[in-house]
C-alpha cells in the first residue's frame, strides 16, 4: 500500500498526470490513515489460555504477598505487646 499511496507523490515530481482534486483528497485521507496505522504501536493480544494462566500467576502473587504482609504486621504487633 505504501507504493501505492506514493505514486501521487511520483506523479508530481514527473509532471504527467495531474490528478484532479477529489483524487487529491481522497489519497491524502489514505496517505494520513495509512501514517497513523504505521506508526501506532501494535496491541498485546493473547489467547484465552495465556490470559486465564497470566491472571492465574497474578493471584498467587497477590495471596503470598498478602500473606507476608499479614505475618510482619503480626510480628510487628508481638513485639508492642
Amino acid at each position: 500500500m505504501k507504493e501505492w499511496i506514493s505514486c501521487d507523490e511520483d506523479l508530481k515530481k514527473h509532471g504527467e498526470v495531474d490528478p484532479s482534486p477529489r483524487t487529491r483528497k481522497q489519497l491524502g485521507i489514505l496517505r494520513d490513515i495509512y501514517r497513523k496505522t504505521d506508526q501506532s504501536e501494535s496491541a498485546n493480544v493473547f489467547s484465552g489460555h495465556q490470559t486465564r494462566k497470566m491472571l492465574e500467576g497474578y493471584h498467587r502473587e497477590f495471596e503470598l504477598q498478602k500473606s507476608k504482609v499479614i505475618m510482619h504486621v503480626f510480628r510487628l504487633q508481638s513485639h508492642l505487646i
